[in-house]
């Protein structure tokens, strides 16, 4: 497939004059250089003619999206619109979850429809939602390592390595009332060994209780139906490796590969890739000429391609 192909040193030095127009400079909590590139050149490859951003914080994805794709419809959805900092005029703009968005109104080609997801939602009430609209082409930013219980979601990586995720809240942030008493369920689940149900074909339901106590089990009922459903899964490769000399990248040791984990479902395409894209000097070179900070390389969370087939129901 043209569009997973690995891009060219050339491919980043064009992408980086668009970045470098980006309208701020300071993106926390947005898209960094590594995904940014990525989603980018996915983009770009793949041409899309609808384009769902789930997530849009202060625009920073919505400049990327827009200028891999200038003709594209794209459909930004997020539940605190007046935080956006950067707006689009020929975007639309919907102070709504994904979840709650009738997208039968729009005449979209799922063939030709990327969504994606960078929203810090969890991959188990995503998946429901993408198998309720037959969407094909996703894009998860957030997805969390499988050997780490780090990351604020349940992600696409975790259920296909067949782990068990527990999210903890950290102990500092127990001061403010709701943590604390989610914290305290969160404790108890840790004791519990509850199995879920994922009737699919009876309504797509699943396990509110286990969504909501951030606690999912092995052999999970969203491992069975992912693997069932799911036809290639990609995960777009670090720009490049961290200078083993610089003081943070023991931040980095959580980020880089040290075996693969096997799919429980042989017949899954996966385009895993543990190559890095370029090599690290000529990364440094340009980032420092191009003003930008080389920090924003940590910021690299396994963001991945997945191609659904819900047609078999």
């Amino acid at each position: 497939m043209n569009y997973l192909e690995k891009p060219t040193i050339n491919d980043f030095k064009k992408f980086l004059e668009i970045y470098e127009k980006r309208p701020f400079k300071n993106n926390d909590g947005g898209l960094k250089i590594s995904h940014a590139f990525s989603l980018y050149f996915f983009l770009k490859n793949f041409k899309p003619t609808t384009v769902i951003e789930s997530g849009v914080h202060k625009g920073g994805g919505t400049y990327i999206i827009r200028s891999a794709c200038p003709d594209a419809h794209i459909i930004c959805l997020e539940p605190y619109l007046e935080n956006i900092e950067y707006k689009i005029s020929n975007c639309e703009y919907l102070n709504e979850d994904f979840s709650l968005v009738d997208f039968n109104q729009y005449n979209i080609n799922k063939d030709k429809t990327v969504v994606f997801f960078d929203d810090h939602q969890d991959f188990s009430k995503r998946f429901y939602e993408i198998y309720h609209h037959n969407f094909k082409h996703i894009i998860f930013e957030d997805n969390f390592h499988e050997k780490n219980n780090y990351g604020d979601c349940y992600s696409p990586k975790q259920v296909l390595a067949n782990c068990e995720y527990h999210y903890t809240i950290k102990k500092r942030n127990l001061l403010n009332i709701k943590n604390f008493c989610v914290y305290v369920l969160d404790y108890f689940t840790k004791f519990l060994r509850f199995k879920n149900e994922y009737k699919i074909k009876q309504n797509f339901k699943y396990s509110h209780l286990t969504s909501k106590l951030k606690f999912f089990p092995k052999d999970n009922y969203l491992t069975k139906a992912t693997n069932k459903y799911l036809k290639i899964y990609y995960e777009f490769p670090q720009i490049t490796m961290i200078d083993p000399g610089r003081k943070f990248n023991k931040l980095n040791l959580n980020f880089i590969y040290k075996d693969e984990f096997k799919f429980l479902n042989e017949d899954i395409k996966n385009y895993y890739n543990k190559s890095i894209m370029f090599d690290y000097d000529v990364i440094n070179n340009l980032m420092l000429k191009n003003n930008i900070n080389l920090n924003e390389i940590l910021n690299y969370n396994f963001m991945c391609y997945c191609l659904f087939d819900f047609k078999q129901d």
